[in-house]
C-alpha cells in the first residue's frame, strides 16, 4: 500500500537529529521563549522576507491575530468587510469571523485553482478594507500587480494566508512579504511540519509586529503589564526546535516536491484527469498536488483498489460548510467544480521515485467507463 502521506516516515528522515534536538531543549529547563524561539524567528525571517516573525500557537491564531492588530491599529474595526477566496480552508473564514469582520468570498480561477483576481474589484464596496489572498496547496495566488492595483486604488490591506505555501517565491519575492501580513501554520501534514501545532506571523511593520507579539501574549507587553485582552497564543520550545531542524533543510524539501510534480507532469497522460498547472521556477512548493476527474469517486476507488491512497482538498468548499449556512449568496460556479472534482495525489517526503512512477501509471489506467 503506498499511502497517501506517512508522517513517522517523514520524520525518520531526520532522525536522531530529532531527539536531540527534542533532548537539548528538556536539559535546557527553559520550554516556553528563549534561544530556540530566537532561532525560529531568525529562520522564519530568512524565509518569508520580513523583517519581523512572531510564533503563535497555531496558523489560525496567525491569521486571527494579523486581524485583531489592525484593528487595534485603527486600519480594521469590527463589520469591515474582508474578501476571502470561496474555495480556501474553513481556517480562512474563521479568522475573519473571529476578528469581528464580515467575510466576503470570491470565486475561485479555473486554471489555477486560486482566487480569480478578475473577480476582486467586482467584490470590493465601501466597506471593503482587506483581501487575504490564499496560496492554495503551496502554489502562490498572484497578479500581483492586479493585486497591487486595487489595493492602491480602494485603500486595501493585504493578507497573506500562507499555510501551504511556506518557501514559495515570485521571482526573488518571497511568500510571506508579497503583502502587508503573512500567517504561516506548521501543522504535521504541512511541508515543514511540527510534531504538533504551531504558527508564526511575518510583517516588515514594527507597529503590527509589537501589537500582535503583545496579543499573543496576554496582551502583555511586560511582565504582569496587560495592555490588551489579549490570548495565549504561543509556539513552545519543544516544537521550534522541531521546526528549526525542518527549516535548515527547506531548500531540500522543495525541491523533492517539485521534482515529484514534474514526475507526475511528465508522465501522466491520461485524458480524463486534468493536471495542476506545473511550475518549476520555485512559486509553487506543491503542498498537494491536485489532479481533477468528473469520476471522483471511481477514480479514487480505482487506485485504492491498486493499492494508492488518495485524499481531497477540499471535497467540500468553505462556503459551503455548514457553519457557513446562509452567509455566502453568489454562485461560485468554479469553487463548487474544484471542491466536486478535486483528487490529491501522494506527494509527500514518503515517497521515492520508483512509487512516484507507479502511481502515474495507475492514473493513466483509469477508464471511467472501462
Amino acid at each position: 500500500m503506498i499511502k497517501f502521506l506517512d508522517l513517522k516516515k517523514v520524520n525518520d528522515l531526520y532522525e536522531p537529529q530529532l531527539c536531540h534536538a527534542i533532548q537539548c531543549v528538556v536539559e535546557s529547563g527553559r520550554y516556553i521563549g528563549g534561544e530556540i524561539l530566537e532561532q525560529f524567528e531568525s529562520l522564519m525571517k530568512n524565509v518569508s522576507g520580513a523583517n519581523y516573525v512572531v510564533p503563535t500557537g497555531n496558523g489560525l491564531d496567525a491569521l486571527t491575530l494579523v486581524l485583531e492588530g489592525y484593528k487595534i491599529l485603527g486600519k480594521l474595526k469590527v463589520g469591515d468587510e474582508v474578501i476571502v477566496p470561496a474555495n480556501t480552508y474553513i481556517a480562512t473564514v474563521l479568522a475573519v469571523w473571529r476578528a469581528g469582520l464580515k467575510p466576503i468570498a470570491v470565486d475561485a480561477d479555473q486554471l489555477t485553482m486560486n482566487i480569480d483576481f478578475d473577480k476582486i474589484e467586482q467584490a470590493v464596496t465601501d466597506r471593503t478594507k482587506a483581501v487575504i489572498v490564499v496560496h492554495l496547496y503551496g502554489k502562490i495566488a498572484y497578479d500581483y500587480s492586479r493585486l497591487f492595483e486595487l489595493k492602491k486604488k480602494y485603500n486595501l490591506l493585504v493578507v497573506e494566508d500562507c499555510a501551504q505555501s511556506i518557501g514559495a517565491k515570485v521571482g526573488k519575492v518571497c511568500c510571506g512579504s508579497l503583502g502587508d501580513a503573512s500567517a504561516f501554520s506548521f501543522y504535521p501534514t504541512k511541508n515543514v511540519g511540527a510534531l504538533g501545532d504551531g504558527g508564526a506571523v511575518a510583517t516588515s511593520e514594527t507597529e503590527l509586529a509589537d501589537v500582535i507579539r503583545a496579543l499573543a501574549n496576554y496582551g502583555s507587553d511586560r511582565r504582569y503589564h496587560n495592555i490588551y485582552k489579549g490570548v495565549n497564543s504561543r509556539l513552545d520550545a519543544i516544537q521550534a526546535a522541531v521546526i528549526n531542524l525542518k527549516l535548515e533543510s527547506i531548500n531540500e524539501i522543495i525541491a523533492r516536491r517539485i521534482e515529484r510534480a514534474g514526475l507526475y507532469d511528465r508522465l501522466i497522460e491520461n485524458q480524463e484527469i486534468i493536471k495542476p498547472i506545473f511550475d518549476n521556477d520555485g512559486s509553487n512548493v506543491y503542498h498537494q498536488y491536485v489532479v481533477r476527474t468528473k469520476n471522483r469517486e471511481l477514480f479514487r476507488a480505482f487506485l485504492l483498489e491498486h493499492g494508492i491512497e488518495t485524499d481531497c482538498h477540499y471535497n467540500v468548499a468553505a462556503i459551503d460548510q455548514p457553519c457557513c449556512s446562509g452567509e455566502f449568496n453568489g454562485d461560485y460556479e468554479v469553487s463548487r467544480e474544484i471542491a466536486a472534482t478535486c483528487v490529491s495525489l501522494p506527494i509527500g517526503d514518503h515517497l521515492d521515485e520508483g512509487q512516484c512512477r507507479e502511481i502515474a501509471q495507475v492514473v493513466n489506467l483509469f477508464r471511467a467507463n472501462k
